[in-house]
């Protein structure tokens, strides 16, 4: 923009205009981003709350790529599996498996 005005072919006015333009989209899109993270975490919290009604153990990871959320465990108390969540996502592991990094594995 500093060149378009010392050559002249952007005017003083244009150039204000522009930069009041890019601050408004930047302070919407701050807004916008807020309101995206508020809803998704009501969503969380209302997963969980759900969840946890049934019996069944929650947990969720936010790394990356990787978004993801499980309720485990939910039925019959001999049948539980615990929730595992980690940088390699999320599952439900048995009672003879361990949690590592998101992924069951045998003791």
């Amino acid at each position: 923009m500093a060149v378009g005005l010392d050559t002249g072919v952007i005017t003083r006015g244009r150039a204000i205009k522009l930069a009041g333009a890019a601050l408004v989209a930047s302070a919407l899109a701050a807004i916008g981003a807020t309101d995206a993270e508020a809803v998704e975490a009501a969503s969380q919290r209302k997963k969980r709350r759900r969840c946890n009604q049934d019996g069944g153990e929650f947990c969720a990871t936010h790394s990356g790529r990787r978004n993801c959320d499980v309720c485990c465990g939910r039925g019959a108390r001999s049948n539980r599996k615990k929730a595992c969540c980690g940088k390699n996502g999320c599952s439900c592991c048995t009672q003879r498996q361990r949690c590592h990094n998101g992924d069951c594995r045998r003791h």
